[in-house]
């Protein structure tokens, strides 16, 4: 569907490429099967550039680069697709974390993960250095996608995997020695990741993602090329902190287990203050609105994260409770259930929230999404751009007696920007995050869930007195200002009376 009024971005789904014959890079020109590739690539749609980005020696160095490297144009494409070719070909970056961080191809070598944007423009200057040139250009949604050998990653000993890919091993100028580098400190030597697949199109679209991963990942691997790690490598899937993207239809059917109730009570939760921002009225009476927080927009949706799976390691929300107060909202939903998270993966810059709420059992909170993180906050821009202006996470333990098991759900709390146009803070943010899952407790009890015990960090208790100590200073003195006001009112009319009286008896 169209977006904010916008034509419909892709009417027609990817068309079908030509398959070509299936089997690993060995024994291939890796050239032409990767010209291949991108010609491939480009045949899914009119308006898309696909180039390939691969790492390169130069002077004992090792750089990133897409100059030289094979690409592709759409039929038809507009010139200005061959111009930000032109000018990407320019780039040249050394690839050490500090100069790849802000480097789109960069940071999924760094990561050995999928990274996109549904509009280029979302990003900061230090995230995407070519965001100037793209925007001026027309360059609009874009993704990259990591290249592993599946011949290569599957080898038993890190010493042979570092040799194994194309120009991969231990370099002093990343090292600064030239004995083993750390799989932490230097992730891209570990991951397997030897070049990147870059997609860019003239149109902003927050499905971007949904609509060519998946046709790209299987039109890879029908040229021998994997787009996520294997075998021994598979284990290192979660440096970087980044999200791994998924099919929908791939997602195992084992559901997390959530007591009867809490879903309802997600639901009406996000029900009460629905009417407050210009959604459907609900049934439900929420009753008169809580006093406005300083720094906080309304509650715009709730989605759950739970531990699904065949495996039970990643975080999703497909299956779990959720609800969305307006439309737009729900391109950030649809967005969410394509991903999932790894809660023990490991990054120097940090993990998504709902990764780390999860593994500290504590609320973390993305206050300010336009200065919050790509590796904190993965899916920040499609956020933006749905009217997310802060986002909270928060983990929970749902008990039920009788039943030993126990449910432990991330719940993400997305907030609008405040209405009065003041500059939101962490502050507000988490003072509404807290009056909301206080709510959630006193809802699902009203929802037939009064025998489930869900247990928060006690930092949400701590908040929550703050607010309700806040409400009620605030109340008394808003009393104290009404009996202020009519002792003054009082006064006033006194002497009114009095010079009235007076002014009477001095004319007779």
């Amino acid at each position: 569907p169209a977006f904010g009024g916008r034509r419909a971005p892709h009417p027609t789904p990817p068309r079908a490429a030509p398959r070509a014959r299936a089997g690993a890079m060995a024994g291939v020109n890796m050239e032409t099967t990767l010209q291949r590739i991108c010609e491939r690539c480009a045949e899914a749609s009119d308006t898309l550039l696909v180039q390939v980005w691969r790492i390169v020696e130069r002077n004992g160095s090792r750089m990133v680069e897409t100059k030289g490297q094979p690409h592709a144009l759409s039929r038809g494409a507009d010139a200005s697709l061959a111009r930000y070719r032109d000018q990407s070909c320019d780039f040249s970056l050394q690839l050490l974390r500090g100069a790849a961080r802000a480097h789109l191809p960069g940071r999924v070598l760094l990561s050995g993960r999928c990274e996109w944007s549904p509009n280029v423009r979302l990003y900061r200057d230090d995230e995407f250095l070519r965001r100037a040139r793209a925007q001026s250009l027309g360059v609009r949604a874009t993704m990259a996608v990591p290249l592993f050998d599946p011949s290569a990653i599957g080898a038993a000993s890190m010493d042979a995997r570092l040799l194994s890919a194309p120009g991969i091993g231990p370099s002093p100028d990343v090292t600064g020695h030239a004995s083993a580098p750390d799989a932490q400190a230097y992730p891209f030597l570990y991951n397997g990741a030897w070049g990147v697949l870059e997609v860019a199109s003239l149109v902003e679209d927050i499905f971007f993602q949904d609509m060519y991963y998946t046709h790209i990942k299987e039109m890879l691997r029908e040229e021998g090329v994997e787009v996520v790690a294997q075998g021994h490598l598979a284990g290192a899937r979660g440096v970087g902190g980044m999200s791994t993207p998924l099919a929908l239809d791939s997602v195992a059917a084992v559901p997390t287990s959530v007591p009867a109730g809490v879903r309802a009570a997600v639901t009406r939760l996000a029900a009460e203050t629905t009417t407050r921002v210009g959604g459907i009225q609900s049934e439900a009476d929420p009753g008169p609105p809580a006093p406005a927080i300083a720094g906080a927009g309304e509650l715009l949706m709730v989605q759950c994260w739970g531990r699904e799976g065949a495996d039970g390691s990643g975080l999703q929300t497909t299956r779990c409770p959720f609800a969305v107060n307006l439309p737009a909202l729900w391109g950030y939903r649809r967005v969410s259930c394509g991903q999932a998270y790894d809660p023990d993966a490991y990054s120097h810059d940090g993990l998504p929230i709902v990764s780390e709420a999860f593994a500290s059992g504590k609320l973390t909170t993305c206050h300010d999404l336009t200065r919050a993180s790509l590796s904190g906050c993965p899916l920040k821009q499609v956020a933006q751009l749905t009217g997310i202006a802060s986002i909270v996470a928060c983990v929970v333990n749902i008990t039920t007696p009788g039943d030993s098991n126990s449910c432990r759900l991330v719940i993400e709390l997305c907030f609008g920007a405040p209405a009065d146009g003041a500059p939101v803070s962490r502050g507000g943010v988490e003072a509404q995050a807290a009056r909301a899952l206080t709510r959630l407790e006193q809802v699902a009890a009203d929802c037939g869930a009064s025998s489930v015990y869900m247990q928060f960090p006690e930092q949400v208790a701590q908040l929550a007195t703050q607010l309700r100590e806040r409400e009620a200073r605030a109340l008394e003195e808003a009393a104290r200002a009404r009996v202020q006001a009519e002792q003054q009112q009082a006064v006033m009319q006194a002497m009114q009376a009095a010079y009235s009286g007076g002014g009477g008896g001095g004319g007779d």
